[in-house]
């Protein structure tokens, strides 16, 4: 089994412990910082500054959020093995089904 595979099937195990899992969602209007709040947490929690969840080549050049996002990060907390769901969702988005 490959090293994603295993990672991926970690989390599947993890999403079925609801103990265990930890969602945050981030919703807002279009450029109210959703972006950069959860770089900012992913940054302080992992110390990389990246845009991880505007993950499109266009996101990524133009520096703004077209679709929404969404990425599980497992972490040790107290001799735990957690899981961080972080949900980004633009108010627009929810509003406008043409972008999914």
């Amino acid at each position: 089994m490959t090293r994603l595979k295993k990672k991926v099937k970690e989390i599947q195990e993890l999403q079925e412990d609801r103990e265990r899992v930890r969602n945050i969602g981030i919703i807002a209007h279009s450029d109210h910082g959703k972006t950069t709040m959860t770089d900012s947490l992913l940054e302080g929690m992992y110390g990389k500054r990246e845009r991880i969840l505007d993950d499109s080549e266009e996101e990524q050049e133009r520096g703004i959020t077209i679709n929404g996002g969404i990425i599980s990060l497992i972490y040790h907390f107290k001799e735990k093995t957690l899981l961080r769901n972080f949900v980004k969702i633009s108010k627009e988005l929810r509003r406008s089904p043409k972008h999914f």
